[in-house]
């Protein structure tokens, strides 16, 4: 059965220890394995990257070309090009429908009990990057997603990316002037954020920072301390939760049907991969909260590490860390869409949790932080 529990083929175990201080790539293997990918290797050439030692490291992989029936990989014999050369520049929006075409019945995520194909996924991304621009979002304009990890936090990164619009991942836990100070600079044109996670209101400290947002056009904000939001749209577990100046996430949703497909299409072909991707800012501890930009060529950094590590479309990767991280936005959400790994969301890290699901879901990548 499509998406069934755990992949056909049982792998053992790979934990890697990042220092997220550093490159932001796995610094040592805390569990060795043996890959075994004949029909994907067979003719493949080694080559080291510049300033890499060891020839066996950093096999390049390309997103579109394969050399087999499941895999994303070809062979490149750059033989001195630059960087631009010898690697197609890739768009983040792409990645989804890439991996369905790929492996389209290939379980792609799973959360709890619910699960979504490589194409399933893809259609979920289409459709919310569709209602993105029934919203009115335009290429470059910025999105800020205040948001646990959930399913819908995996279809906006690339929705949001589909559209030209660039993402602006909220830490869940800033408090009320780090959130609003991060949406000011920021120039945020459009918040999507849950209502509340557990104790955590978020809607309310939005409230507290926003003062006269029920008195608003959803549609159309005029706030005097956020002179380039214009729309907000409020997640909530509660289907029929409506609250005055703010989208309703089903209602976000309809919109998507104003929207066709063509038009989409266009919309995605018309993305400059050299424009910004994502902004990620610092938690704020020390001070005011940092933005460093990312453009489309994280796609080439992640691909490394994918070809580094030896991921393919058998792992099971396991992520329990926060999606505003670029650790989990990369090394996890980002692997498992280029690689045709599954992906198993959780909501944070629970001990107890991890190790059932990684039996269930026979798990084979974990990743986690050294203590800091």
């Amino acid at each position: 059965a499509a998406c069934e529990s755990g992949p056909k083929v049982n792998r053992p175990l790979q934990a890697s220890l990042l220092n997220h201080r550093l490159t932001g790539l796995p610094l040592r293997r805390m569990i060795d394995r043996t890959v075994t990918r004949s029909s994907e290797v067979t003719d493949r050439q080694p080559r080291a990257f510049p300033g890499n030692a060891d020839p066996d490291v950093g096999r390049s992989a390309v997103p579109g070309e394969r050399e087999g029936p499941a895999s994303p990989h070809a062979s490149l014999r750059p033989g001195g090009m630059s960087v631009s050369d010898w690697f197609p520049k890739q768009k983040m929006g792409d990645l989804p429908s890439r991996a369905a075409g790929l492996w389209p019945e290939r379980c792609a995520l799973v959360y709890g009990d619910r699960r979504w194909t490589f194409s399933q996924l893809s259609g979920e991304v289409d459709r919310a990057a569709s209602a993105l621009m029934d919203a009115g979002v335009q290429p470059g304009e910025k999105v800020a997603v205040w948001m646990t990890n959930r399913p819908e936090w995996i279809v906006l990164m690339y929705a949001v990316a589909k559209v030209g619009a660039t993402l602006v991942p909220l830490n869940t836990r800033y408090r009320s002037n780090d959130v609003g100070y991060t949406i000011q600079q920021s120039d945020t044109s459009t918040l999507i954020s849950m209502d509340r996670s557990g104790p955590v209101d978020y809607f309310s400290m939005l409230q507290d920072i926003m003062p006269g947002l029920a008195e608003q056009d959803a549609r159309d904000l005029k706030l005097a301390d956020f002179p380039q939001l214009k729309r907000f749209v409020l997640f909530s577990d509660d289907a029929g939760r409506k609250e005055a100046g703010t989208i309703g996430w089903g209602e976000f949703l309809e919109g998507a049907s104003k929207v066709d497909a063509p038009a989409l299409a266009e919309r995605a072909a018309s993305v400059d991969p050299d424009s910004t991707l994502v902004i990620a800012y610092t938690s704020g501890t020390t001070g005011s909260p940092k933005g460093v930009m990312h453009s489309h060529i994280a796609i080439r950094n992640v691909m490394d590490a994918v070809n580094r590590m030896g991921v393919t479309h058998e792992d099971v990767i396991l992520n329990y860390l926060p999606m505003f991280h670029l650790y989990a936005f990369s090394v996890c959400a980002m692997q498992s869409i280029i690689s045709g790994a599954k992906q198993v969301l959780m909501d944070a890290f629970d001990t107890a949790q991890v190790l059932d699901l990684v039996e269930r879901e026979k798990g084979t990548l974990l990743h986690g932080f050294d203590t800091h």
